[in-house]
């Protein structure tokens, strides 16, 4: 997966590996959701709010994507 190839590659280098240490707080998540939402476009999968909340939830804690 690409995304795990960038996270470890930003590990191994010592760049933050949480968006917290960029300076997102646990509350910007759902504004976060809010704007990736307000505007739906063709996907080849269907996600709802939930599943787009939960990326930044992932990314706030430094977690290797899924």
């Amino acid at each position: 997966m690409a995304g795990g190839g960038f996270w470890d590659l930003a590990k191994a280098r010592g760049a933050p590996l949480a968006v917290r240490d960029l300076g997102m707080t646990p509350a910007d998540l759902d504004r976060a959701a809010d704007l990736a939402t307000a505007n739906p476009f063709d996907s080849p999968r269907a996600f709802t709010r939930a599943d787009i909340r939960d990326l930044p939830q992932a990314a706030l804690q430094g977690m290797w994507p899924d």
